[in-house]
């Protein structure tokens, strides 16, 4: 899907960060990327969280006069409202029901902050995809823990195997979600400059995810059995 260069809206545009905080964000990516290089890769995605909310968190400082309702889903499509608050009360995983928290909570103000033109009708499409293959990923990430969670049997390779292909998994809903959560905070970020390529990544994420949430959903069937 090919997407259109975004625009500014002129009621709506997002705050440019102050020097401060990208100061912090410099020094939390810097020590941050020592950090996984020097003692475990999962710390890219600590560290990739940590960008995310303290980036969002100085953003609202700098808008606190006029407050933006981050949980206001009226912003989404019906059915897309619908299916986020069907998600959410399903979620039990705390890692699934931070990761959508945040999706939303980045999707949500930038579907307000664009213009309602028609330069900006296929990138909001694009957002609002992307989070319903959020909810999707969101959905596996909670079931994959729901398995991890049960106690482990021993002398049972095949639950021993599964569970090792689970922690992989994992790994892989989280980055995947994660990926979700900075790409929207970009395309945030880059109303300002009237840039696409954040767009395109965007595009290009909502498809991959949409792709790989119906994959997942088809091989599922094997830890709903286990589950029972």
């Amino acid at each position: 899907m090919t997407s259109v260069p975004v625009t500014s809206s002129r009621d709506a545009r997002p705050t440019k960060l102050p020097p401060s905080a990208i100061f912090v964000l410099g020094a939390v990516f810097i020590f941050g990327a020592l950090a996984a290089v020097r003692v475990s890769a999962g710390l890219w995605f600590t560290t990739a969280l940590i960008l995310i909310v303290v980036s969002r968190g100085a953003r609202e400082d700098e808008t606190s006069a006029s407050p933006r309702r981050e949980e206001d889903l009226s912003v989404f499509p019906p059915s897309t409202r619908r299916l986020l608050m069907a998600t959410r009360a399903h979620l039990t995983s705390p890692d699934a029901q931070y990761l959508m928290k945040v999706v939303v909570e980045g999707a949500a103000p930038l579907l307000v902050a664009m213009a309602d033109g028609e330069r900006n009708h296929t990138s909001r499409g694009d957002v609002v995809a992307l989070v319903e293959a959020s909810c999707a990923l969101g959905e596996e990430l909670n079931r994959v823990d729901a398995f991890l969670a049960q106690p482990q049997v021993v002398g049972d390779a095949r639950s021993a195997e599964l569970r090792n292909r689970c922690k992989t998994t994992r790994t892989q809903l989280a980055d995947q979600l994660t990926e979700a959560c900075t790409a929207i905070e970009t395309l945030h970020a880059q109303l300002l400059e009237e840039r696409s390529d954040a767009a395109d990544r965007v595009a290009e994420l909502a498809a991959e995810l949409t792709e790989e949430a119906r994959v997942r959903r088809a091989a599922a069937s094997e830890i709903d059995e286990v589950l029972k």
